[in-house]
């Protein structure tokens, strides 16, 4: 009984954490709402990590897009929402998805460090579940991407929330920091997305391959693509790991239906078009975006 009255008002508290961060906004139920909303429509798919998410405006692309990317997707999620979006978007003629020196070089989301975000795409997405239940099945299950969520809300933040389409617009020039273009960063850049495992590489390679096959089975045109970087982060980029992402490429472009982007040294961005030493911002995005939708006709 003591122990009952004892557990009583922990459970109440958590409980009433869990409802709190269920109704705060966040990207994953508005991008959900986007598809709900737009996928008899949709021409053009964006998947990816957070270089697509904050890099791409899919309002300034001559297609009907929507921006699917997230913050840490890895290559199995990107699997689980074409699947999901496929039989619910008979338009749908072109997928983007992106390859760099992060996400090539990470653990499937599940495995990874940021492991708490399948509980947002489990919760708040309608894909096939990401583990048994009820792993990742509550917001205070994970108290790391808790934590963060109750302080980004609690502080006036908000979770990171993208617009209409998808899109996350808040990198802008003047919230840019002080030195985050420099070495400094860029080492510490690189050394975040440094390879530690060399079977993770090669396990995207299946996934890409599997994505690839995907949209040839319904005649979709795939884009692999890398958004630029600053020229401070290509400095300290690992030569093995530029080297892998190298031949992956070459595989990607003897693969029919497959075009590769690749724009990560391009010389029409300056450190202004940049957020960090590996992220666009606001306006770096309006430049990107305008690109893409001329050079690869999206």
């Amino acid at each position: 009984m003591h122990i009952m009255l004892f557990l009583l008002p922990i459970a109440l508290l958590a409980g009433g954490m869990e409802i709190f961060l269920r109704i705060q906004p966040n990207s994953y139920s508005a991008k959900q709402a986007a598809i709900d909303r737009m996928a008899p429509s949709v021409e053009t798919l964006i998947l990816g990590a957070s270089h697509n998410y904050m890099g791409i405006n899919p309002a300034l692309l001559h297609s009907c897009a929507l921006n699917l990317a997230n913050v840490s997707q890895t290559p199995n999620i990107d699997i689980r929402l074409l699947k999901a979006c496929l039989p619910k978007m008979p338009k749908l003629r072109t997928v983007v998805t992106g390859t760099d020196n992060a996400i090539f070089f990470d653990a499937p989301l599940q495995e990874g460090g940021e492991s708490f975000r399948c509980t947002y795409y489990n919760l708040y997405m309608d894909l096939e579940r990401i583990g048994a239940w009820p792993e990742w099945g509550f917001e205070m299950s994970h108290w790391d991407g808790a934590q963060e969520r109750l302080k980004q809300t609690l502080l006036g933040s908000g979770f990171a929330v993208c617009d209409s389409l998808g899109w996350y617009s808040e990198y802008k020039l003047e919230k840019r920091e002080e030195g985050a273009l420099s070495d400094e960063m860029g080492r510490r850049r690189n050394d975040n997305n440094t390879c530690r495992n060399w079977d993770f590489p090669k396990r995207n390679r299946e996934l890409l391959l599997e994505l690839t096959r995907l949209c040839q089975a319904s005649g979709i045109r795939l884009i692999v693509l890398r958004t630029p970087v600053s020229a401070v982060y290509r400095r300290y980029t690992p030569k093995r790991q530029a080297e892998a992402v190298e031949q992956m490429l070459d595989e990607c472009r003897r693969s029919e239906g497959v075009t590769v982007a690749d724009y990560a040294a391009d010389k029409r961005f300056d450190d202004n078009d940049f957020f960090d030493t590996d992220h666009l911002t606001a306006n770096g995005a309006e430049k990107f975006s305008k690109i893409l939708s001329a050079e690869l006709g999206i």
